[in-house]
């Protein structure tokens, strides 16, 4: 044991040498351009040939006779820019392609079936997918790697690398695939947390009261047992989440269970975390009367203050962190499980990408108002219906001003409603409008 502790030291010490760390981020740097280059140059040129595939079968009808659409058809293969997609093979499944009218219904579905096997097997397909991904991660991956040697924590990751990785070859050898991602999740989160935790305890070394209270929130945080237990918590259950998920209901309801129950759960344990660390970070300082020493130091209450919520902040950052590495990293491997066989699989597949992982945006519809000629208009022909109006003279301008702005009040509620429906009267079941004027 003595001479375990002796090479750790003499390791460490390695470790915390200039050269070596110079030496650890070119090579690192040069790894990561090396893996991240190829990904990134595969990844535009299928991003690219998805596009033109796609481009080509948009609107292609084999009943009009269009080029692409009877080819593919009659053999199953297309020629698009001189390359040529598809095989014989898909003639069995190719109606499946078309609707009823001949035309095709997917063309980025068949887009990404052509350039299926031209993707490398060792990397993610939703890296190749989606080039802007893999930048950021390239980007994330490298200042990460690069963190790790510059605060002097490279020892630390090699262990926990090799101590995640026993448990994980134990799952690759018996074949459980979720729980050797599972083990993987759960080392790269903790040491994820104490990288995260280490990089803002060295932004809060500035000599700053407000800083240095906040250090201390930070410090008590990864030393406090109520705060670790939630802590721990958040880092075993996201990993162990995929597991627990029903393997016989389709993967979109996959992919919403676990986003709705990561969420949920990381939402409770931050809320929980915050509640607790926040009362007991001046509780026990009142408990234990280490405020005494800090009121009696240059400290004011403003800052005393404002320097825990801080910190409390800076831990609920990191939480969310690691929260959303691994959220994002599990959905995407959820995404690419396989689904079930024909047309169902296929619209499950397409709900997942264009439904379930889509980004939408409100706005709000845009109404057309009265011109002040129309109001003028309308106003006239409201004072010639009234009797008791259109024998005066002169109608005065306060009652032309509440009629028109009746009018323009009556015509916008008129585009926000839907007019009545006789069911009785034929013809009467139509669909209401949906859209605006203007």
């Amino acid at each position: 044991m003595l001479a375990l502790v002796n090479l750790y030291r003499r390791l460490d010490l390695i470790q915390r040498k200039l050269v070596f760390r110079v030496a650890a981020s070119v090579l690192l740097f040069a790894l990561c351009v090396g893996v991240f280059g190829v990904l990134l140059a595969k990844s535009y040129d299928l991003h690219g040939q998805r596009l033109a595939i796609a481009q080509a079968l948009q609107g292609q009808n084999y009943n009009d006779g269009d080029l692409y659409a009877v080819s593919l058809r009659q053999t199953g293969t297309v020629t698009i820019a001189g390359r040529t997609y598809g095989s014989a093979e898909l003639l069995d499944q190719i109606d499946r392609a078309f609707d009823d009218e001949g035309e095709i219904l997917n063309p980025l579905g068949l887009a990404r079936q052509f350039v299926a096997d031209q993707e490398p097997a060792w990397a993610p397909r939703f890296l190749l997918e989606q080039p802007g991904t893999t930048w950021m991660l390239a980007l994330v991956a490298t200042a990460w790697l690069l963190l790790i040697v510059w605060i002097q924590i490279t020892l630390p990751f090699i262990l926990t690398v090799l101590g995640t990785g026993l448990p994980v070859g134990v799952c690759w050898w018996l074949g459980e695939e979720q729980a050797m991602l599972a083990f993987a999740g759960m080392g790269l989160l903790t040491f994820t947390f104490v990288l995260l935790t280490r990089g803002v305890l060295i932004l809060f070394s500035r000599p700053y009261q407000v800083l240095a209270v906040a250090q201390t929130v930070v410090k008590e945080a990864t030393r406090s047992r109520v705060s670790l237990v939630f802590v721990i918590l958040l880092l075993v259950l996201l990993p162990l989440l995929p597991i627990f998920l029903d393997p016989d209901t389709p993967l979109r309801f996959r992919v919403q269970t676990f986003i709705s129950r990561s969420l949920t759960l990381t939402y409770v344990l931050a809320a929980c975390l915050t509640l607790f660390l926040s009362c007991a970070t001046v509780a026990f300082e009142i408990r234990d009367r280490q405020i005494w020493h800090l009121m009696t130091k240059p400290l004011t209450r403003l800052n005393y203050l404002v320097g825990k919520w801080l910190g409390v902040m800076s831990v609920n950052l990191i939480v969310l962190v690691v929260a959303g590495v691994s959220i994002f990293t599990y959905i995407q491997y959820l995404r690419e499980l396989p689904v079930a066989a024909g047309v169902s699989g296929i619209d499950d597949r397409i709900a997942v990408d264009h439904e379930v992982l889509t980004a939408r945006t409100g706005i709000r519809p845009i109404y057309a108002q009265l011109t002040p000629a129309e109001l003028r208009g309308r106003v006239e022909q409201l004072i010639q219906r009234d009797p008791d109006l259109a024998n005066l003279d002169d109608v005065p301008r306060s009652v032309k001003n509440q009629m028109a702005k009746e009018l323009q009040l009556n015509y916008l509620t008129s585009q926000r409603s839907i007019p009545p429906v006789d069911l009785q009267t034929p013809g009467s079941n139509q669909t209401a409008p949906t859209s605006f004027p203007g």
